[in-house]
């Protein structure tokens, strides 16, 4: 039976991980393989911010981001330093700002957006042991920086159509950034990555959900 980690951020694309990529990564990964056992893991520590959705904009609310990730894996989540990266056959990161704005440093001032350490050890030794990692939609810059730190080959990537701040940041962390479309994944052999833009590009859920499943199959067959 494979093992496969589901790296979330929290609940929601605003400030946590975006809920449809998450429930069509999930449900594509339980369609092609029945016997999959998904592992959805996140860090436990406060969110960097709590966004109002009707309006947008910041509030004076507190979450916790693994208790919010447990919203989208239905209570059934593991922190990432409590993973044993050898018991994995394979991890994708869940697209939506809360993966660069709980995962990472990025909105703070003055930081080279520095990656959480218990994320950036969990994805420097699923590298090492060659498995498989897939990021969706912004997640791939968390792999520019991560995978750049490590790796003799420049990691080939995907952040949407558009020469976007993201993308820049990704190819100064070193990464070689395709342009792609939502319905298409770019594959890494080398280093053994899968990413698709999903809501990178403008776009509903009929336009990100093919991208988002041939992402499942290549983890799948790597």
């Amino acid at each position: 039976m494979k093992k496969i980690a589901i790296l979330l951020s929290g609940c929601g694309n605003k400030d946590g991980s975006e809920i449809h990529e998450a429930s069509i990564c999930m449900s594509s990964f339980q369609v092609l393989d029945p016997s999959l056992k998904l592992v959805c893991t996140s860090i436990d520590k406060p969110q960097h911010e709590v966004i109002n959705f009707i309006t947008g904009k910041p509030t004076s609310l507190t979450r916790n981001i693994l208790e919010e990730s447990a919203r989208i894996a239905r209570g059934d989540i593991h922190r990432c330093s409590e993973l044993d990266p050898s018991e994995l056959d394979g991890l994708v990161i869940i697209g939506g700002l809360g993966a660069i704005k709980n995962l990472t440093n990025f909105f703070i001032p003055g930081s080279n957006m520095e990656v959480d350490r218990d994320v950036n050890n969990l994805l420097i030794s699923l590298w090492k042991l060659k498995k498989p990692i897939g990021a969706i939609c912004i997640a791939p810059l968390i792999l520019a920086r991560v995978i750049s730190s490590v790796s003799d080959t420049s990691p080939t990537l995907t952040l949407g159509e558009d020469d976007s701040s993201a993308s820049q940041l990704a190819e100064q962390f070193g990464a070689i950034l395709v342009k792609a479309s939502s319905d298409s994944i770019v594959v890494d052999e080398k280093n053994r990555l899968v990413t698709t833009p999903a809501f990178m590009n403008p776009g509903n859920l009929a336009d990100i959900y093919p991208g988002i499943k041939k992402l499942t199959e290549k983890i799948l067959n790597f």
